[in-house]
């Protein structure tokens, strides 16, 4: 992480909701970074490479806050722009596509730090990361494997939810129905590909010296096409938004601004 009804206009929202429950995007950012503290901490560093990344976690937090800043600076647009009597979700879905796609990613980032931390290792430190490195594939692959269907239905839960909401007639429930099939359908089939780039990912780094160089290059690739998921999950929430009346629309408007102000005060605790 990426991945609601009129509302799932904000795919990247969902990302937001499901780490609210931290409470806070500062605690989110001081686990993460406390986490791959205690990782590197394996890696048995020299006092030099102490300060190095001592250094590089200042610099972690700076820029991850920088991205977080970034976003809710674009969930503040969208809130202000459905605060209009008939805002326009074709353009606000231009821009959520725009934006998604801004660098740097948070992949950027955790990729970018990745390859400063790897450089300033001896072969023998190097050797622990690719264990470490390995080990986080595997454990990710077997989560994605276990479950394919559950990758994606927290987002396909909030929408139905959302839809709920809505008060559907009979025509809109039954159109409903059949398009949580095929979002549901094609949401596997890119987790069949996710698992396919992760297994390539796993098997690389369990060689002796993987080639990290062109594997952060791959995974750039094969995330750069993770924008499509987005595109997709933008254009089925805009296909949502065709089938409801004006009554429906204002009161899907309503609802998003409410779950925006929450996402927006945690972005900005």
């Amino acid at each position: 992480m990426k991945y609601q009804s009129t509302y799932k206009l904000f795919i990247a929202v969902i990302c937001t909701m499901i780490l609210s429950a931290c409470g806070s995007a500062s605690m989110v950012i001081d686990y993460a970074i406390g986490k791959a503290d205690s990782e590197v901490h394996e890696i048995e560093l020299n006092e030099t490479q102490v300060n190095q990344w001592n250094n590089m976690k200042v610099r972690i937090k700076k820029d991850i806050y920088t991205f977080v800043h970034r976003y809710e600076k674009h969930l503040s647009h969208v809130h202000l722009e459905l605060q209009k009597n008939n805002p326009d979700v074709n353009k606000l879905a231009q821009f959520l596509k725009k934006k998604v796609r801004e660098k740097p990613s948070l992949s950027d980032i955790q990729l970018g730090y990745y390859k400063e931390l790897h450089d300033m290792l001896d072969s023998q430190q190097r050797s622990k990361l690719y264990t470490l490195t390995q080990e986080r594939f595997e454990k990710v692959l077997k989560n994605f494997s276990k479950d394919k269907k559950s990758f994606f239905k927290r987002s396909r839960d909030q929408l139905e939810d959302l839809v709920e909401d809505l008060d559907l007639n009979t025509s809109q429930k039954s159109y409903w129905n059949k398009m949580k099939k095929r979002t549901e359908k094609k949401d596997l089939q890119h987790v069949e590909r996710i698992i396919q780039y992760l297994k390539v990912l796993h098997k690389e780094f369990k060689k002796d010296r993987p080639d990290v160089d062109g594997m952060i290059r791959y995974l750039k690739q094969q995330l750069k096409r993770n924008d499509q998921i987005t595109d997709e999950h933008i254009d089925y929430y805009l296909e949502v938004h065709r089938i409801l009346n004006t009554q429906q629309r204002m009161k899907g408007y309503a609802l998003v601004r409410k779950k925006l102000d929450k996402l927006i005060q945690f972005l900005r605790n």
